[in-house]
């Protein structure tokens, strides 16, 4: 259903309308559980939480989602260097629309208790990812995940971010850590690939491996 939405309502699915074009849908918790076309699912809590993870942690991932236009000044911390693109498309509490330009707020799968759900926001003035528990009948964003598969490295790439040109022998530790991101064919990058590093006459050589997603 698209409409209002009661307080006291926390059963039934409800999407909500604001700015579709700039900011899409905003979903309530039962609504967001089925908001995902086949073959893609609505992220736990753990896999924001991986997502997290990879990006450096709570106090910096959120920046890191953020794009860097399209918020309200000051945009703290926004570099998008994650290619997540977030935009601050508020959300909706019982009866209103509030915190557009201000907040990027999604829903994960995983249930809190009877009135409440796990969620994830960004506020335009700090580059933290707050992890919360929310109001089952609030109206946030959703961000899907693709279902288990298997991928095929041979249609990836590795990039070279940094850590190139150093030398080391068995047993030793390198100066720099050497930094690789994974890409797939289209040049978006592919979180938590596993790579086998291959050392050899003086050198070290990354190689991609077989793995189901």
């Amino acid at each position: 259903s698209v409409g209002s939405e009661d307080s006291g309502n926390e059963e039934k699915p409800f999407y909500y309308i604001n700015d579709l074009t700039k900011y899409g849908v905003l979903y309530n918790w039962h609504a967001a559980l089925t908001a995902a076309p086949q073959g893609w699912h609505l992220p736990s809590d753990n896999e924001w939480t991986v997502l997290n993870n990879y990006l450096g942690g709570w106090s910096v991932s959120g920046g890191k989602l953020k794009s860097t236009s399209g918020w309200n000044n000051p945009n703290t911390g926004a570099s998008n260097s994650s290619c997540f693109s977030a935009l601050p498309g508020g959300f909706r509490n019982a009866d209103s629309f509030a915190y557009k330009g201000e907040l990027s707020i999604w829903w994960s799968s995983t249930e809190h208790n009877t009135s409440h759900s796990k969620s994830v926001d960004i506020f335009y003035n700090s580059g933290i990812l707050n992890n919360l528990n929310s109001y089952k009948y609030y109206g946030f964003n959703v961000r899907c995940i693709k279902d288990n598969q298997i991928i095929d490295p041979t249609i990836l790439v590795l990039k070279l971010i940094s850590g190139d040109n150093q030398q080391s022998r068995p047993g030793t530790t390198l100066a720099s850590p050497i930094v690789l991101q994974v890409l797939d064919n289209q040049g978006s990058p592919v979180i938590g690939y596993p790579v086998n590093f291959i050392y050899n006459s003086g050198s070290i050589s990354p190689s991609l491996v077989f793995r189901s997603e």
